[in-house]
């Protein structure tokens, strides 16, 4: 939505038309205008659920179901906005790539061990037009599931720091069988990463460091 591109009430007008006209059996909305501020892969400055205001429009024009799209991360949000009757379904892109598990974390109470997309575009978009393969900052193991096997002897593992990557490794490293001591001279588990979510707009990886400091206790 912006100069030079469809508004909403477009969008709705050529919604209704694809419904009567066309008989497609339903919608997946999304939006991108690479002009102004606007943009299809929101950065991590962006609330999540940016889309939902106007996917809200196309469900008002149709009846066939609505899919929405766009800097999903949690899914009581996306639950709430089926309920409203905002949408029919919500699709995760990016953070089903962060967190595969998404689905069954939701469906067993297990969020706390989430790991939230933080939006930074690193590893998966700039890779896809590439035609490189995906990688992501918070799931390192994207593509290479297959690697995770059980050790075959296994050791007793010191790791020291308690960043990030410390806490990856910790994890990764007792889901593989050996014995772990995580070792961090500060109070608090982060590292960077814990000072790097105090500025503005940058809170989205407060959840991400949480998120990590649960699994790695459960490792």
């Amino acid at each position: 939505e912006g100069e030079g591109g469809l508004t909403v009430q477009d969008a709705a007008a050529v919604a209704a038309y694809l419904e009567q006209e066309c008989g497609v059996d339903a919608l997946n909305v999304s939006r991108s205008i690479h002009l102004h501020d606007e943009f299809m892969w929101a950065p991590n400055n962006t609330h999540g659920g940016f889309n939902a205001d106007l996917v809200t429009e196309i469900k008002k024009a149709v009846s066939i179901p609505v899919i929405t799209v766009g800097r999903y991360t949690e899914p009581q949000y996306a639950e709430l906005l089926v309920k409203q009757g905002r949408a029919d379904l919500v699709a995760f892109g990016r953070q089903s790539i962060a967190d595969p598990e998404l689905p069954v974390k939701a469906r067993t109470g297990h969020l706390e061990t989430l790991a939230p997309c933080i939006a930074c575009l690193l590893g998966c978009v700039p890779n896809m037009l590439a035609g490189r393969p995906i990688t992501c900052a918070m799931n390192p193991c994207v593509g290479r599931e297959a690697e995770i096997t059980p050790a075959e002897v296994q050791k007793k593992v010191l790791v020291i720091g308690g960043g990030p990557g410390g806490m990856y490794a910790a994890m990764m490293c007792a889901k593989r069988g050996h014995d772990v001591i995580l070792l961090e001279k500060n109070a608090e588990l982060g590292g960077h990463f814990l000072v790097a979510s105090y500025p503005p707009a940058k809170g989205e990886i407060a959840p991400a460091i949480r998120s990590l400091i649960v699994r790695c206790r459960e490792a």
